[in-house]
């Protein structure tokens, strides 16, 4: 997974395999340490959306790349003006589409706070753009804006920058890319 930093505040790179001491990921600027990922469409869903990535050389217990809430967000919604954001961390298994939910993650496993999760969320577009929809508590989709977040140092969902600036600092919207030939 590639990813460009749309405000030039950090260097374009890769995701990184490896997480930070909560779950989290991050980027990496070297293909070596990069996340290979894998995908499978999601049941039920003809058009191809949305799918669920897994790593393939990440952590072997959170293999699923999911959207774990914040643990600072009110609730487990995203949304205009909303300051509650999502990391992007491991799950211990994949989650239907559909509200988030408590399953094995491994932000949770670090810092012992109960957070709800969701990996059927990613979307492939055009020249393999990716893109997220997250599925609120009364089922509304919403598309956040992914973005990285220096004081985290890991990469989250937000459903309003400003609001989560305002509350919390940086935030710097990124775009991430599905990439089949990755060269050093």
């Amino acid at each position: 997974m590639q990813y460009t930093d749309s405000q030039g505040q950090i260097q374009s790179g890769w995701l990184s395999a490896s997480a930070s001491a909560f779950g989290e990921y991050a980027f990496t600027t070297s293909v070596g340490q990069a996340m290979l990922l894998a995908y499978q469409i999601c049941e039920g869903d003809a058009a191809g959306t949305p799918v669920t990535f897994f790593s393939t050389n990440g952590p072997a217990t959170y293999p699923y790349l999911a959207g774990v809430v914040g643990f600072a967000s009110l609730n487990n919604d995203l949304g205009p003006d909303m300051f509650n954001y999502v990391y992007i961390g491991g799950s211990a298994m994949e989650v239907p589409a559909g509200p988030a939910q408590y399953e094995k993650n491994a932000f949770s496993d670090a810092s012992g706070a109960r957070e709800g999760l969701e990996t059927a969320i990613w979307s492939i577009g055009a020249g393999g753009a990716i893109a997220a929809q997250w599925v609120n508590t009364n089922g509304a989709v919403f598309t956040p804006q992914i973005a990285y977040i220096p004081s985290s140092g890991a990469f989250a969902l937000l459903g309003d920058v400003s609001q989560f600036i305002t509350n919390f600092g940086g935030a710097y919207p990124a775009t991430w890319t599905f990439v089949t030939n990755i060269q050093e």
